[in-house]
């Protein structure tokens, strides 16, 4: 069983150096966000869409309204202070639930996981891409 194990970390590791080698470099300018955000009143009704250059403003987080805070925290990531930049315990939820329905029906990327991936990556659900 340790051998086993042993094998499983070995071949992680790299794999992770692999793929992460071959990441992109991080560009502060890559997180201005290009695509629109669509805002949705209580009924689900679009209220507006702001279009990236057009209608938004680059601020600091130190800017940003705690109540704002708070609400994107709650639908997004509600134990977003409880874990680093991976969610295990999503993660292991998430494995679950694909193996039962079928890969890609439950996500478990954190906030931090989804910003990368609008920043760097495609929106294509690939294991390679995970």
């Amino acid at each position: 069983m340790v051998l086993i194990g042993l094998i499983f970390l070995v071949v992680g590791s790299f794999l992770f150096a692999y793929y992460a080698s071959k990441s992109p470099a991080f560009s502060e300018e890559k997180l201005k966000d290009p695509i629109p955000a669509k805002i949705y009143d209580k009924d689900d009704e679009l209220v507006t869409t702001l279009y990236g250059g057009q209608k938004r403003e680059l601020t600091d987080i130190e800017d940003t309204p705690e109540q704002v805070t708070d609400a994107i925290l709650a639908v997004e990531d509600n134990r977003f202070y409880e874990h680093g930049a991976i969610d295990f315990v999503r993660l292991g939820a998430a494995v679950i639930n694909n193996v039962t329905d079928g890969f890609g029906s439950q996500g478990a990327s954190t906030i931090t996981q989804q910003v990368v991936k609008r920043v760097f990556l495609t929106e294509e659900k690939t294991i390679e891409r995970k």
